[in-house]
């Protein structure tokens, strides 16, 4: 249930990717896992902020310290309006997570509130326009990153 997140964030340096974005949301107020899946800092609960390489956007589904809400449905709150919002042309990845957020505090009644931290060097669409001159990032180093990714959550799996 834990992600070895240093390892991770080791692996994305290594990788030399110009565009790195982590999306999280893992932390589940579950009474039974509350001690082995919090990553804690000062005896927080829920996801701690990390530091991440330049030309990385990490997205958690809420505030840090807080828990992310399931929902009633398949997904979450957060994922529900990520899925919703992510296939919309033309928005930049800032412009996705906002209105994610947005949407978030208003079905959770202000009661999750997606976090975002950036350190994004270029522009970065989801789903450009069809007819933009928006740049889309392609990456020669994405095969490579995605084998460390895997490789990541492959040893986090074993702690």
């Amino acid at each position: 249930y834990g992600v070895n997140f240093q390892g991770l964030i080791a692996k994305l340096k290594d990788a030399e990717t110009h565009t790195n974005i982590l999306i999280f949301d893992a932390c589940r107020n579950i009474p039974q896992f509350q001690q082995s899946r919090s990553v804690s800092i000062n005896s927080k609960v829920g996801l701690a902020e990390i530091s991440a390489p330049s030309g990385t956007y990490i997205v958690y589904s809420t505030s840090p310290g807080q828990y992310a809400l399931d929902g009633a449905g398949d997904h979450s709150p957060f994922t529900e309006e990520l899925l919703r919002w992510i296939k919309e042309p033309g928005l930049s990845i800032e412009q996705v997570f906002k209105r994610v957020r947005r949407d978030v505090l208003r079905k959770t009644d202000n009661e999750q509130q997606p976090w975002d931290s950036s350190s994004l060097t270029e522009e970065f669409y989801f789903t450009p326009l069809e007819d933009s001159e928006a740049p889309v990032i392609a990456d020669d180093n994405f095969d490579e990153a995605f084998k460390y990714f895997s490789t990541a959550m492959e040893l986090s799996d074993r702690e």
